[in-house]
């Protein structure tokens, strides 16, 4: 990931910073419009569940710089998921509405250059989860 594209990324997220409930709820209601089998996998309250994601997503972009120090976290994270019944195919969904959502929430400010660098560290992020659903 070049120092661009890192930029960008933490651009974009202090824009999203604003009112990240709403963007964690937009971002659950098209994850079950695209792939409604996800819908239940979810027990806790939406809210409660946008506002992790939020976390999760304010500490990835925190640590940009070191991302090898988010490794442990998210091998974690998707041993947990796994145990909830997330298939590994359901990522592409979440990288997708992720995506989607960005897009929504930034308006005008969404760029070709922003989506490009957004991909870039979701697929990162997303082979450390391979890794570690491989490793179970």
């Amino acid at each position: 990931m070049t120092e661009n594209q890192k930029k960008l990324i933490k651009k974009s997220w202090d824009l999203i910073g604003r009112d990240p409930v709403d963007f964690g709820i937009l971002f659950y209601n098209h994850l079950f419009q695209i792939a409604p089998e996800t819908k239940k996998l979810f027990v806790n309250d939406i809210n409660e569940q946008a506002s992790k994601l939020i976390t999760m997503l304010g500490y990835i972009v925190a640590k940009l710089d070191t991302l090898e120090e988010v490794t442990i976290d998210l091998k974690r994270l998707a041993q947990r998921h796994t145990l909830y019944g997330v298939k590994a195919e359901m990522y592409d969904y979440v990288g997708k509405a992720l995506l989607w959502t960005l897009a929504q929430e930034l308006d005008n400010n969404w760029t070709k250059e922003m989506e490009l660098s957004w991909l870039e560290l979701y697929t990162q992020l997303t082979q450390t989860i391979m890794e570690a659903i491989k490793e179970q």
